[in-house]
This record gives C-alpha cells, sequence and structure tokens, in this order.
C-alpha cells in the first residue's frame, strides 16, 4: 500500500514537472515569437530599398517622428510674445535728445573753446555717435539753422517714438527717420537731424520671455501624438524607394530592424513564462491536489492556458478597437465551469499578466481584461442553465463597457465615434465570452470526461433510463430521494453521502 502511495506521489510531481516545462515552453515561444521568427532586414536611411517590404503582422504605434515634425509646424506659428506699448521710453529718448542738444548747443557757444576742442567734445557724446562730417557741420551752422535742427530732431524723434517698435526692429525705424525730416532743412541739417534722432531710436515694446515660452509650450501640447496604423502585409517600403526615417521608425516598432537575435530579451520572456508557470504549480500542489492527479485536467489546464495565450498575443499586435474584440474572459469563465471558481482565478490572473507584458506595462488593456473576466467567472460560480451564461455574457459586457468609458474619461479622449467603436468592441466580447464558454462547457466536457451540470441534471429527468431501472427496482418515492441526494452530491462534492439502501 505504500508503494503505491509512493508512486503515485511521484506521477503527479512528474505531471507537475511537465506541466511547469510545457507552460513554459508555450508562453515563452508566443511571447518571444517576434524576436526569433520575425524577418530581419539590414538597411539604412538614406539607401534604396532592395526589394518590397512588408509588414508580417498588423500593428499600432505611435510616431515619434511624425508627432515631432507637427510639433516643429506647430511652433513655426507661435509668433514671439511682446509687452504693451510703453510711452514712458518715448518721453525718456526725446528728453535724452534734449540734453545732447543742449549740450551741443553750449559747446558751440563756448567763445574759449578752441576748434579742436569743440570736435573732441562732440565726439565724447556717448549716447549719439556723431561722425566727423556732422560734428563739422553742426560747428559751422548759423545759430537760425541750428535752432531749425534742433526743434525737427526733437518732432522727429518724436514721431518716430510713438510707433509700437519690438526688440529688434530698432534698424527698421532708424531708416524710416530721414524721410520723415521736413524737406525745408539743407541737406547739411538733414544730415545732422537723421544721425542724432536715429542714434536714439530704441524699442518700446520689450520681448517677453516667459509668456512666449508658455505660448510655445501651449502649441506643443496641442498636437495629439500621431498613431500610425500597419495592416498585415502592407508595404512599408518599396523597391528602388529611398529609405526615410518613417520607413525605419515603422521598421523597428515591428522588430524587424535586429541585425541578430536579442537572446537577452528572449532570455528574460522565458523566466517571466517560468515564474509564472511556477507560480501556478506551487498553487496547483497546495491547494488542488484532487485535480492535480487527473492529468487529463492538468493537460486540458495547460492547453486552454496556452491556447489563450496565443489568442492574447494576437490581440495586443492589432489596433485598440480590434484588441477589445479579444474574448479573453473566456478562460476564466471556462475554467470555472469546468473545474473551480478558484481555478478559473488563477488561470485568468496569469492570462491578463501574459497581456501586461505583451502591451509592456499599458494598463487599459489589462485592466479591460481583468476586470470583465472577474466579472464574468463569479457570475458562472452555480452555473445550473444557460440563462447563468447569458447572464455572465451580459455583466461582461457591462463591466466592459464601464471599462473604456473610463479610460476615455482619464485619457481626456471623448471622440465621440471611437468611444463608440470601443462600446460595440465590448459588446461583442460579452457575446463572443459567453458562447465560447458554452460551447466549450459542452465539449471539452464530453471530450476530457468531466460531469457538467446539464449532463447532471438530465440524470435527474424522471424519464431518464437510468431512473427507470431505479425505479422498477426500488419505488417511486425511493428513486426520487436518492436522484436527489446524487445530483446534490455531484453539484457540491463537500455534502456527505450516505450508502444506498440495499
Amino acid at each position: 500500500m505504500a508503494n503505491l502511495r509512493s508512486e503515485s506521489e511521484w506521477r503527479v510531481r512528474l505531471q507537475l514537472l511537465l506541466f511547469v516545462l510545457l507552460l513554459t515552453v508555450g508562453v515563452g515561444l508566443i511571447l518571444s515569437s517576434e524576436l526569433l521568427f520575425s524577418p530581419r532586414v539590414a538597411i539604412e536611411e538614406g539607401q534604396a530599398a532592395n526589394e518590397d517590404i512588408a509588414a508580417p503582422r498588423g500593428i499600432e504605434f505611435e510616431s515619434a517622428i511624425l508627432t515631432d515634425l507637427e510639433r516643429r509646424d506647430a511652433l513655426k506659428n507661435v509668433t514671439d510674445v511682446y509687452d504693451p506699448l510703453d510711452r514712458q521710453v518715448g518721453r525718456e529718448q526725446v528728453y535724452l535728445a534734449q540734453q545732447i542738444l543742449d549740450f551741443i548747443d553750449s559747446v558751440r557757444a563756448d567763445p574759449y573753446a578752441t576748434l579742436a576742442y569743440q570736435r573732441y567734445s562732440l565726439e565724447s557724446v556717448e549716447s549719439a555717435d556723431l561722425s566727423p562730417k556732422v560734428i563739422s557741420n553742426t560747428l559751422r551752422l548759423s545759430d537760425v539753422a541750428w535752432k531749425a535742427v534742433q526743434l525737427e530732431t526733437r518732432q522727429v524723434l518724436a514721431q518716430v517714438m510713438r510707433n509700437e517698435i519690438k526688440a529688434g526692429q530698432e534698424d527698421l525705424y532708424r531708416r524710416s527717420v530721414r524721410a520723415l525730416i521736413d524737406f525745408d532743412l539743407n541737406e547739411a541739417q538733414t544730415a545732422i537731424v537723421n544721425e542724432i534722432a536715429s542714434a536714439l531710436v530704441k524699442s518700446n515694446r520689450a520681448h517677453n520671455a516667459q509668456a512666449t515660452e508658455a505660448a510655445r509650450q501651449a502649441a506643443i501640447e496641442s498636437v495629439q501624438p500621431k498613431i500610425v496604423v500597419l495592416k498585415e502585409n502592407e508595404i512599408i517600403v518599396r523597391s528602388g524607394e529611398i529609405v526615410t526615417s518613417e520607413h525605419l521608425e515603422a521598421l523597428d516598432n515591428l522588430g524587424l530592424l535586429n541585425p541578430q537575435v536579442d537572446w537577452l530579451t528572449v532570455n528574460g520572456t522565458f523566466l517571466f513564462a517560468f515564474l509564472l508557470a511556477v507560480s501556478t504549480l506551487v498553487y496547483l500542489w497546495s491547494n488542488e491536489p484532487a485535480f492535480v492527479a487527473k492529468a487529463h485536467h492538468l493537460l486540458l489546464f495547460l492547453l486552454l492556458l496556452i491556447l489563450f495565450a496565443s489568442l492574447a498575443k494576437w490581440g495586443s499586435s492589432q489596433p485598440v478597437s480590434q484588441a477589445y474584440l479579444v474574448p479573453l474572459a473566456a478562460l476564466g469563465m471556462l475554467v470555472t465551469v469546468l473545474f473551480n471558481v478558484r481555478l478559473g482565478l488563477v488561470a485568468h490572473v496569469l492570462i491578463c499578466l501574459v497581456v501586461g507584458y505583451m502591451t509592456r506595462g499599458q494598463l487599459d488593456l489589462f485592466l479591460y481584461n481583468l476586470m470583465g473576466g472577474l466579472m464574468g467567472m463569479f457570475a458562472l460560480r452555480r452555473a445550473y442553465s444557460i440563462k447563468a451564461f447569458v447572464w455572465a455574457g451580459s455583466y461582461v459586457t457591462l463591466v466592459n463597457s464601464a471599462a473604456v468609458v473610463t479610460f476615455a474619461l482619464l485619457g481626456g479622449d471623448l471622440n465621440t465615434l471611437r468611444l463608440g467603436q470601443w462600446i460595440l468592441a465590448s459588446i461583442v466580447n460579452g457575446a463572443f465570452s459567453a458562447i465560447l464558454t458554452l460551447g466549450g462547457y459542452y465539449l471539452l466536457g464530453m471530450v476530457f470526461d468531466i460531469t457538467s451540470t446539464p449532463q447532471l441534471l438530465d440524470l435527474a429527468r424522471p424519464t431518464h433510463p437510468l431512473i427507470g431501472f431505479s425505479w422498477r427496482l426500488q419505488g417511486p418515492t425511493t428513486t426520487a430521494l436518492w436522484s436527489a441526494i446524487w445530483v446534490n452530491k455531484l453539484l457540491r462534492p463537500s455534502a456527505r453521502m450516505p450508502s444506498w439502501p440495499a
């Protein structure tokens, strides 16, 4: 007897070891299939493609290159921001002009100053760098002509400073000074007025660097990320076409630019699959001894995990609206009705972790599948009729729809058409999940010798041949009583079973 028990334990351990090995290899190959089996191209920007390069699968990705180009175009439309017109600047410049003119007047009127000293004094004026010719003309002018120059200089400068002169536009307005000078002044007077007034032109609208940067940042933030959608077998680069950075970005997102297999990532992927398998093993060994003792049940559990991992892999490579169609909730629901809710929870969490890994930690698809599957799974804890499957599919639809609306609100994306597509996909997902669970329940129950609730209810029919035979042997009252007890026992394994009467 001890030998039989020991032999049975070793058989169970061998089954679990094989389960871990096959689950690791299966999930690892599914997750790393792109790294191991995808075709690879060696091509650089600016080269001409030697052949047509097509997408081996459909993909949707955010294009950093196209988004950056769009942001650059948006920045081109952003103009610099300037402070409002500061009239005090004009007043200060006119006052400074008057000071310079008064100084020149005092130099001209100094009877003791030599011509050389007068020239030196006018050359020392810092605010107006007067040329030697203008200095000579200024010293030779008559008092009447000089008075006309003084008056015209103040008037012209005041007229120019009434304009809104932005920082960097000073030279533009300096060139306009000469055209504003009165035609009554001769060429010598005109040159003096032009030189002094032009030197004093100053911007009266300062550049606001902080507001300009804020406007640039707002323009950048207004650009939505550019999403590129490639369909399976769509041509990315045609033969003879010059390869651009956009082409390389698409090829890189498809994993086609790696010249060699990235064994480091492959090993990490298989390690992730191994950790999932070992975690499942620990739970099964500790909490499901009756389940692991049946090799065909363990095989079915393994096949379902690998099948739905493949389905999750395909769904994660599709656009969002199509990914929401994939009925991953059916895994937990199916395992629940075939075995129990605890195993269903383990299977569902495992497949959701696989989804999270394939989407690189994006929570949307992970939470979408997790919440919908949990609701459907717990709705099927007692699946006594087809109505229970209908209600479970309805619950999955409701939770999925609520999830996509929540994601849209949190992401600030209230595009009505896109949100409608997501809700429609959620409804179809719930229906698919219920249909797949119901069909798998009947089919797999027969193939893998798993007694289902409908089969038990069928046994309880008074017209069933087994009941008719028992009726003839025991009588109607005893038969009805024991039929009810047996069905109750099979539906509730924890119930105690009395012996059949002799």
